[in-house]
């Protein structure tokens, strides 16, 4: 997303004027946010990295605001949610959901590093092809840093795709932190355990 892009959006959506007190305007902030989301909108339900502008305004030398970062990208992997849920249409909810584990990496929570970074392995695996989950962001995190083993990042990647093309309302099921829950369940050592 260039500059232009950028400026066009924070001048129609009204949050350029907001972002002068980003703080105190958290709240409408989020409201226009998802006011100006979806299919044919300034900001594009498939492709929100203008979210991502928003969220690292907190986290800049002026505010250094981890807290208000992460409830910016939880408020987009809610409205996903809610999106996909409400439209019967799967979205890729992998942006959110890195950037929620990595926000929690830097003010030193593992454990929600490691389980959002999980669910940002299930979403790749869910919206890409054959090993292309590989070329996302959580697949050599989970190997390399958390030295999860490849054969289960590889059944985990093959049982989630078990859950594609669920529509109506087992399209919940489709959600990472469910497909995690049944990945889990019954096994002797648990992948976020």
């Amino acid at each position: 997303m260039d500059q232009t892009q950028v400026t066009k959006i924070l001048n129609d959506s009204g949050i350029g004027v907001l972002l002068r007190d980003p703080i105190g305007n958290f709240s409408e902030i989020i409201k226009k946010l998802k006011e100006n989301t979806g299919e044919n909108k300034l900001i594009d339900i498939h492709h929100p990295e203008f979210w991502n502008t928003i969220a690292f305004q907190f986290i800049d030398t002026t505010y250094k605001n981890y807290s208000l970062a992460e409830k910016v990208w939880q408020h987009l992997y809610d409205f996903e949610v809610d999106y996909q849920l409400t439209n019967n249409k799967p979205i890729h909810k992998g942006m959110a959901i890195h950037n929620i584990g990595w926000i929690n990496r830097f003010t030193g929570n593992l454990d929600l590093t490691l389980r959002f970074t999980v669910m940002g392995l299930i979403e790749d695996a869910l919206h890409r092809n054959g090993d292309e989950y590989k070329e996302g962001r959580a697949y050599p995190v989970l190997k390399e840093e958390f030295d999860i083993p490849e054969p289960l990042l590889q059944e985990l990647v093959t049982f989630s795709r078990t859950f594609k093309g669920f529509i109506g309302e087992e399209m919940y099921r489709q959600l990472p932190e469910n497909i995690l829950l049944e990945f889990d369940h019954g096994k002797k050592e648990n992948i976020i355990h």
